[in-house]
């Protein structure tokens, strides 16, 4: 009896286990299903695929289908790349990415490194790309998955190219498109035609770009890849506008719009508005550019995408400036404005307020343009107004301590004083045996009051002599600041209007207007950096940090495919330099980025600080062309960074080869207080 009732439970749990496996298989088969439609459907219909994966998720997440849910997050990555909703789309790369790795699944894993290089690509993290490609490109030839090297190879090449990097990118790009020659697989060879067609495209080969770019479109059609066709379309048009042929690239862009719309690509979309937009300006037909730019604003309004959003306001208002529509403009200038305080974007800000100051000229606004002019000017200070407060606070709190010294030292001299007499005195009882000595003690004595009050005279000149120098070099840089900055900000803004006024065949008068300009920036920024260093006495190395970063920030700003890294030993925050120390440093590395921005062809440039035994160093390291110091025909410039170094104790180390980058050292010996 108890071994048939013991069986007849066996038999139940078996067959409610038989039941529960089978409900998940029937799960996992449902999901399966909407996995393959949605990643059919995702280059064709992104409403519909992000329908399908909602649905897949909520299985998903009921039955604990845990291996499901990498190829769900995987996809609703891809689909937020596609809306530039880059942010969105990292997370969700991420949470597939750590799906794959706790289930071991190898192709998995090398598919999301390839995703993630495209969005650090995207999001302009050059390096972070690369290696994440360079990662997928080892797994996947683990793998032994051609298809899959092709890919990353591909990718790799494009984020070269971004770099202008155009020898590694073109590389790159032909090893891809051979093994997929090979493979015969018709819709990754779309994508290598048309990567290769956009290379040719943006190095000012058009009618290799229109070659490429039809064979990609070609199998675009053929397969009914709307986000292909409509992307190939766009290139295409590109290449017609650079051989001036503006009827024929107009035809492709308005074949763009009823793609993209249906098919819901943002980005696609823009750049057809964009190039209308561009092409009616080039047609003199400036109220349908604006009205494409309309377009394509509407598009970006309430996405993540803060710079584009940003960049179409200020195109709409330069449109806007050529059409004398000044009211217009300013209400463009006053949204991107809103964007920019949104996003916290220092430099983009003081370069609306420097537009808003050339829109208030135009307009006849004097109080609105002084308003912008002061405001440009406060972003421009921000770091230095807030340095110098800190400064004169420590100035102040200098002076009291030594004042309350100064009281100290004076009492303690009248006891001395006292208690010298009392003994004096005393003296005098020991008899006539004691007044040749006494004589002698009260001689010293004389001589070191004398000395002392010799010595606290001068101290005290020293230090009323100091503050008279101090008074001084605040007056000379107030005035410097207040009367010829204000001088050589308002040439450079009057310049900027000429330029906008004057006629664009007219090559010789702008040429000298655009000299006069940049020499009046230069002029702008060498006396920002002198009445710096007269407003300190002493500075600190994070007032030195603040300047480089600067400094970095507005290079980075100019040369947006150079890649610059400052990184900052925490320990150097106590230590103090004087004016010159700092100003000689910072011209240094100014002179040293300068170098390896005109004549390295680098991408990337490293200034590094940090502490070793020997004392302060800092390192500017460029991955540039190299150059052989011995031959150089920069050694003016190298000779008087050596000089500056070596003025202020420190050592000056350049190594450099032709081929393999250049990098400057500067150690400074503990001589600095710490």
């Amino acid at each position: 009896m108890k071994i048939s009732c013991t069986l007849v439970l066996i038999f139940l749990w078996l067959s409610n286990y038989a039941q529960k496996n089978n409900a998940i298989s029937g799960e996992q088969k449902e999901v399966d299903k909407l996995l393959t439609a949605a990643q059919k459907s995702i280059t064709s219909d992104i409403p519909k695929t992000k329908q399908l994966l909602k649905r897949a998720l909520q299985i998903s997440e009921k039955n604990h289908l845990e291996k499901s849910m990498g190829k769900i997050h995987s996809l609703n990555g891809e689909l937020a790349g596609r809306a530039s909703n880059y942010t969105e789309s990292l997370v969700h790369i991420l949470k597939a990415l750590e799906v794959y790795k706790k289930n071991n699944d190898t192709t998995g894993i090398a598919h999301m490194y390839n995703n993630l290089g495209n969005i650090y690509d995207n999001t302009g993290q050059m390096k972070e790309s690369e290696n994440s490609y360079l990662a997928a490109i080892k797994v996947y030839e683990t793998l032994k998955d051609k298809s899959g090297v092709a890919k990353a190879m591909m990718n790799l090449g494009i984020t070269f190219f971004k770099q202008q990097k155009y020898q590694p990118a073109l590389a790159y790009a032909f090893k891809s498109l051979k093994i997929r020659e090979e493979l015969k697989n018709e819709e990754d060879l779309a994508y290598s035609y048309a990567t290769v067609g956009t290379m040719y495209l943006y190095t000012n080969k058009f009618k290799e770009s229109i070659e490429y770019n039809k064979k990609s479109l070609e199998i675009a059609e053929r397969k009914n890849n709307a986000y292909s066709m409509a992307i190939d379309r766009i290139n295409i048009a590109k290449a017609l506008a650079g051989l001036e042929n503006y009827a024929e690239a107009k035809k492709y862009l308005l074949q763009v719009l009823p793609i993209s719309a249906k098919y819901g690509d943002k980005r696609a979309l823009r750049h057809a508005y964009e190039d209308l937009s561009t092409i009616a300006q080039k047609e003199d037909n400036i109220e349908q550019a604006i009205a494409w730019q309309n377009k394509a604003i509407d598009i970006y309004k309430g996405t993540d995408d803060a710079y584009t959003e940003l960049s179409l306001l200020v195109n709409r208002h330069s449109l806007y400036l050529l059409q004398k529509k000044y009211t217009q403009a300013e209400e463009d200038l006053l949204a991107a404005e809103k964007i920019v305080k949104k996003q916290n974007m220092v430099g983009e800000m003081q370069g609306i307020k420097r537009m808003q100051v050339n829109l208030y000229i135009k307009m006849g606004k004097a109080d609105e343009g002084n308003a912008a002019f002061e405001q440009f000017e406060k972003y421009k200070d921000s770091a230095l107004n807030a340095t110098s407060l800190k400064q004169i606070n420590e100035l102040k709190t200098k002076y009291e301590t030594e004042e309350k010294e100064n009281q100290l030292n004076k009492s303690k001299l009248l006891l001395v004083k006292k208690e010298n007499e009392a003994r004096t005195r005393n003296l005098w009882l020991f008899g006539l045996a004691g007044i040749a000595l006494l004589t002698l003690a009260a001689s010293l004595y004389v001589y070191q009051q004398q000395q002392q009050k010799h010595t606290l005279k001068t101290e005290i000149l020293k230090i009323e002599a100091e503050n008279s120098l101090h008074e001084q070099r605040l007056d000379i840089s107030r005035n410097l600041h207040d009367n010829i900055g204000s001088q050589l900000t308002f040439i450079n803004s009057f310049m900027e209007t000429l330029t906008l006024m004057s006629d664009a065949k007219n090559e010789a008068i702008n040429d000298r207007i655009n000299n006069i300009s940049d020499f009046t920036k230069e002029a702008i920024v060498e006396l920002r950096d002198t009445v710096w260093a007269l407003n300190n006495d002493e500075l600190s190395f994070e007032d030195l940090r603040l300047r480089i970063l600067n400094y970095v920030d507005k290079a980075q700003t100019a040369k947006e495919n150079i890649q610059f890294k400052f990184e900052v030993d925490e320990h150097l925050e106590s230590i103090k330099f004087s004016s010159v120390q700092g100003i000689n440093l910072y011209r240094t590395i100014q002179e040293a980025v300068n170098n390896a921005i005109k004549y390295a062809n680098a991408g990337t440039i490293s200034i590094q600080t940090k502490i070793e035994k020997s004392g302060l160093a800092i390192s500017i390291t460029d991955n540039g062309i190299g150059f052989d110091p011995q031959n150089s025909n920069n050694g003016n410039g190298l000779y008087n960074m050596q000089k500056r170094i070596e003025e202020i104790g420190g050592e000056f180390i350049l190594k450099s080869n032709v081929g393999e980058g250049t990098q400057i050292q500067i150690i400074l010996k503990k001589t600095l207080d710490a």
